[in-house]
């Protein structure tokens, strides 16, 4: 089967463990030490820790780098930094009905709503899919449009939509309804429920938020990771690239 795509994109702290010998994660980009004040011109994801261990908070304007600002340790007795993510290459911004390249090289479809239809669902920050791994869970990975990647998207009723996997036929759901931060996103058979209803809201740069109607949280890709098989989960919408997608939508030749 050929396909041709057309492309149509935290108050609370949680953490996550990397290598031990680093002092800051993958990519990131030191702010400051343990102790000093930091200062951010706007709202952005700041990491704590030390020793690969690490917990994510928004921060804005200036703070503190310590355990009061981001509510625990994370490395006991480690020297500690506070770092943000490295600043990424945006869409290009269009302005016009129709479509035009984006800086991953897909038409950039610049809609702003959704269509129902067989898509693809892209990161904005990562520039990669969701997708069901072969362990079943809701993660992204490098963009190949096979079936784990594809998802059917058909209107509810109240504006939402449901968003099934082409995979397996299930439909995406909040798992176990759960309403906090970090939730996990599971499948599961449709049953017209409010956990299986998702908001899909143009953020003004061809790209969606994806916010649970039951929670009212989006799905964001774990610490702004940018590696295959990173954990897509729900969290409070704060604006970063890492919770706007893109999607790609799939036609049968």
């Amino acid at each position: 089967m050929l396909i041709r795509l057309v492309l149509a994109t935290v108050a609370s702290a949680w953490s996550i463990t990397a290598s031990a010998n680093e002092v800051k994660p993958e990519g990131y980009q030191k702010l400051c030490m343990q102790g000093e004040t930091c200062a951010l011109p706007t709202a952005n994801l700041v990491a704590f820790g030390g020793a690969g261990a690490f917990v994510y908070k928004v921060q804005a304007g200036t703070f503190v780098c310590d355990l009061q600002a981001f509510g625990r340790d994370p490395a006991p007795s480690q020297t500690k930094t506070c770092s943000i993510p490295p600043v990424r290459a945006k869409i290009t911004k269009v302005t016009t009905t129709g479509s035009s390249s984006s800086s991953s090289g897909l038409p950039v479809v610049t809609a702003t709503t959704l269509a129902p239809g067989r898509y693809a669902i892209v990161s904005r920050h990562s520039g990669k899919a969701l997708e069901i791994n072969a362990s079943g869970h809701i993660v992204q990975n490098q963009l190949h449009s096979s079936a784990p990647q594809l998802w059917d998207i058909t209107s509810v009723p109240g504006g939402y939509y449901a968003v099934k996997s082409v995979k397996t036929g299930l439909t995406l759901t909040l798992d176990d309804w759960h309403k906090g931060e970090g939730a996990r996103i599971n499948q599961g058979p449709w049953i017209n429920a409010h956990s299986q209803h998702w908001n899909l809201s143009s953020t003004g740069n061809s790209s969606f938020s994806i916010v649970s109607r039951f929670s009212g949280k989006a799905l964001d890709v774990v610490a702004l990771n940018t590696q295959d098989q990173a954990p897509v989960r729900l969290w409070t919408y704060w604006g970063g690239d890492n919770q706007q997608w893109q999607f790609v939508k799939v036609v049968n030749n």
